[in-house]
Formats: structure tokens, C-alpha cells, sequence
């Protein structure tokens, strides 16, 4: 995974960060910016995309990490629009 997240970087100067609690700054997964490998209706695009350990679920922190990522995206690398998708089972993602 860390060699696709570097070479997404090298590649297109954006992708996936680290992420970590800023009260002990352990690292808990990552948010960030993705060009999504396979095909779709929407596709391409650039996607918020996020994964934290599954102890870190449902406190809000993916869509603190969300809203972040957003603002770069949006106001410092000037994307017109972003997508956010997930599988239909997942109500908390979709939430």
C-alpha cells in the first residue's frame, strides 16, 4: 500500500496522507485524494478516500479528515469537484 501511495504522489502530486490522533499523534489510517484504478459510471475522477483502524470508526475523525481534504483540494490544488463513494452496506461511510 505504501508503494502505490508514494507513486500515486510522484505521479499525480496528490494522494492519501497519514493519519494520526493529534492528542497522541498515533497513526490510525489514512485520508486523501485517490484516482480510483478500475472503471465505474463516474469514473475518472479523484475521490476523498479514507481507511482508520477499526477502533477509530464512528468518533467522526474520517469526516473531520474528509472536510480537510476537501479545503486542499478545493482551495490549494483548485479541483473542480471531488466524488465520495462506498458500497451501499456501509451506512456509516454513506452517513
Amino acid at each position: 500500500m505504501v508503494d502505490w501511495i508514494e507513486a500515486h504522489f510522484e505521479e499525480h502530486g496528490f494522494g492519501p496522507w497519514a493519519a494520526e490522533l493529534r492528542e497522541s499523534e498515533e497513526f490510525i489510517g489514512y485520508i486523501g485524494l485517490a484516482i480510483p484504478r478500475f472503471q465505474a459510471a463516474f469514473t475518472p475522477c479523484v475521490e476523498i478516500a479514507w481507511r482508520l483502524a477499526s477502533r477509530y470508526r464512528g468518533r467522526g475523525l474520517a469526516t473531520e479528515g474528509a472536510y480537510a481534504v476537501a479545503r486542499d483540494a478545493f482551495g490549494v490544488l483548485e479541483m473542480p469537484e471531488l466524488v465520495l463513494f462506498t458500497v451501499p452496506a456501509n451506512t456509516r461511510s454513506r452517513g
